[in-house]
């Protein structure tokens, strides 16, 4: 049938789905078969941490669980128009099951390679959160206090954030979803303002220092868009594709040289 999504790129095989799985096991393993460390193994902040945390956390209390609750919203936002995006292609592409499971299959890569990473933190690094030494001189500093004291880095709402953004962008620059390109670029642009609205709001609740959320944005952004990016949507080898090993002489040169045709 000639879908809209049509997939023109090379078909997922048992390496992607060996891959993917090895990959949710890994991420089992971080998450359930490791502690959280009880004692921060990493305290204060690096470089210009301190700096931009004075400039942008909140001044009051509503302020910063106010940006609490906005960071969770814009860390699932991404996410859901993820799935909607696989329900927009079964709906409206004649029931396009091939793309649909792709993406499907690119989505779970992606989210067990960031989860895994970005879990890891909190049980390897335990570097503490900024506002736990004021929650230690005010219990009311905000919602939060007590919670995940030592998962700082990286910044979890950001990689996952960032992550869902990534994919967002990696399916609709490669595929017609909304069927017009200013509508795929649109999608993508609404995905990382979420995601980016999600990372500053994390440092106004001051829940992460600055080089918390940029690693979980690089770890987002790896898994999300990279990923598929390198191991997916790239242009499929032509079957006409031809690779020769020729033999070169001339200019005081005598060597092998290889050439194809494409």
């Amino acid at each position: 049938a000639d879908y809209r999504t049509r997939w023109t790129y090379d078909p997922l095989g048992w390496v992607d789905y060996t891959t993917t799985a090895l990959l949710g096991v890994g991420w089992y393993l971080v998450e359930y078969q490791t502690e959280a460390a009880s004692s921060p193994r990493w305290t204060g902040g690096i470089l210009f941490d301190d700096a931009v945390r004075d400039a942008v956390v909140g001044g009051s209390r509503e302020t910063r669980n106010r940006a609490a609750a906005i960071s969770d919203i814009f860390a699932l936002a991404p996410q859901v128009m993820l799935w909607l995006d696989i329900g927009v292609v079964l709906a409206t592409d004649r029931l396009n099951i091939k793309t649909a499971w792709y993406m499907t299959v690119i989505n779970l890569q992606g989210a067990a390679l960031v989860g895994m990473l970005s879990r890891a933190g909190p049980r390897f690094v335990a570097r503490q959160r900024p506002d736990v030494e004021p929650c230690r001189l005010d219990r009311e500093y905000n919602e939060t206090c007590g919670g995940g004291s030592n998962s700082g880095f990286p910044s979890g709402h950001a990689s996952a954030a960032f992550m869902g953004a990534g994919l967002v962008c990696a399916h609709h620059l490669h595929l017609p979803i909304y069927g017009h390109p200013a509508a795929d670029r649109a999608a993508c642009g609404l995905a990382l303002a979420m995601a980016t609205t999600n990372a500053v709001s994390r440092m106004v609740a001051d829940r992460h220092y600055v080089s918390d959320v940029i690693a979980g944005v690089g770890i987002g952004l790896a898994g999300g868009f990279l990923l598929p990016l390198l191991a997916h949507y790239r242009p499929p080898i032509s079957d006409e594709a031809q690779l020769a090993i020729v033999p070169v002489s001339g200019g005081g040169t005598q060597g092998l040289a290889v050439v194809g045709i494409f």
